[in-house]
């Protein structure tokens, strides 16, 4: 017998994540939006697909459905609460589905249903369907089709109302409980949410001039992307840069003294003028020593640092923090009030889903994304489309080659400086990046303005 290669598309990370602990040999990989279904399967050579309507996208669930029932795949299908009394369950049975479940649901169950497929009289049964005395029992099947069809429509995008139990706990969970909140968006992990901070000295901010936040959701060369952005200004007026990362990379990129603690000492110090950055070259770096620990970002303090007038005329480019859980919510307010931001993404699979929801978060909350796909060189699938896939048209495709990267490391210059189609690439994004900014922000203070 032919072992299963399953793909995980239930929308559910703790559920998915109890399947691949039950099963994991079968499984082959999940997805967490639907436009990514078809590509995944065929790329991991799935045969079987466990799916739900709470996985999130704009594809229609039936023609997904179609589409890998057509390609063969067998598909295992929870079916929500406010899906029990429309067409759904009868268009899967039509297509050759008989492997549903109806919500609440023990996650046991899954489990059992993956490992010992339904027939076509267990699904027909599980429709409690019954004949009238003397008459058709595929006859009555039909019209409660019919009737299931002159109902509303479920809810396809969201909100099932699917429930699962799991057996560690027996604790029922709801979508709402189960769904990472937008402001914190994670890589298969999730983070309570926390109660606002008084300090809200970000939201109010008006950024004077150029200020420019280089933000990704995962690791895929966000510094590398601040660092060269951040030196090609510098060739053309004054430049700050500020590693707001914890890691702090950009001392380490640059070479910078260790005990080197601009930044630290701009945020302890509110009263006074801000010390003396490094410089490196023609750029000025915020930085802190990395034994001093995390820096404790203060909105108010942070707002006064970016408007100083010893940064003006600008531009400035922030290193942002590396993920939603390190970011917290004062990375989220000030990404709304600069209104734009860059956002870093690669090839890794299983990055694309952090970075698409990045993108919608940003784009749901009016800050204009400017995507970069880094490392493309690296791509498994060469010909995939990113637009489609991550809902943005990249800005910029970078091929991060690795023997050019240990070099920048190596000498302490950007790749920028080594490589002249890398300088073009930067020069190029610098523009659509100050051009975004000033479309988003009419009133600050244009490049290189006095």
């Amino acid at each position: 017998m032919t072992a299963m290669r399953l793909l995980l598309c239930s929308g559910d990370k703790q559920l998915d994540a109890y399947v691949r602990g039950k099963m994991p040999d079968a499984v082959v990989g999940e997805t967490y939006y639907r436009e990514a279904v078809r590509e995944s399967y065929l790329r991991f050579n799935a045969d079987t697909l466990l799916l739900a309507t709470g996985l999130v996208g704009v594809s229609n669930l039936r023609e997904m459905v179609f589409s890998a029932r057509m390609d063969g795949l067998r598909v295992v299908y929870l079916v929500g609460e406010s899906e029990r009394a429309t067409s759904l369950p009868y268009d899967l049975l039509a297509m050759g589905v008989y492997d549903f479940l109806f919500s609440p649901i023990n996650a046991e169950d899954i489990i059992m249903r993956l490992r010992e497929p339904a027939g076509f009289p267990q699904a027909a049964a599980s429709l409690k369907v019954q004949a009238p005395q003397g008459g058709s029992l595929l006859q009555s099947l039909f019209r409660r089709a019919e009737e299931a069809r002159e109902q509303p429509p479920g809810e396809e995008s969201g909100g099932p109302g699917l429930s699962v139990s799991m057996p560690h706990n027996g604790k029922v969970r709801k979508p709402s409980e189960t769904t990472v909140p937008s402001e914190h968006i994670v890589r298969g992990r999730e983070r309570r949410e926390e109660p606002r901070r008084k300090d809200d000295g970000l939201k109010a901010f008006k950024a004077p001039y150029p200020i420019l936040a280089v933000w990704s959701p995962v690791s895929a060369g966000k510094t590398l992307v601040a660092t060269n952005l951040a030196w090609v200004l510098s060739l053309t007026g004054p430049t700050t840069l500020i590693d707001l990362d914890e890691k702090q990379a950009v001392r380490e990129w640059l070479l910078i003294p260790e005990k080197e603690d601009s930044l630290l000492r701009g945020l302890r110090e509110s009263s006074k003028p801000l010390p003396d950055p490094a410089r490196v070259g023609d750029l000025n770096v915020y930085c802190c020593d990395p034994n001093a620990g995390k820096p404790q970002i203060s909105p108010s303090k942070l707002a006064r640092i970016l408007s100083s007038p010893q940064l003006a005329p600008g531009p400035v480019v922030l290193d942002m923090p590396a993920d939603a859980l390190e970011m917290e919510r004062w990375g989220y307010d000030l990404l709304k009030a600069l209104k734009c931001c860059v956002i870093v993404g690669d090839p890794d699979w299983s990055h694309r889903t952090a970075v698409r929801q990045a993108i919608d978060w940003a784009t749901k909350e009016g800050v204009w994304p400017i995507l970069i796909l880094n490392r493309y060189a690296e791509a498994e699938v060469p010909g995939w489309d990113q637009e489609t896939i991550l809902g943005l048209k990249p800005a910029a495709i970078l091929d991060a080659r690795d023997c050019l990267v240990y070099k920048s490391i190596a000498s302490g210059k950007p790749m920028v400086v080594l490589d002249h189609e890398w300088k073009k690439r930067f020069d190029e994004l610098a523009v659509w990046a100050l051009t975004a900014f000033s479309r988003a922000h009419p009133q600050a203070a244009p490049f290189g303005a006095a």
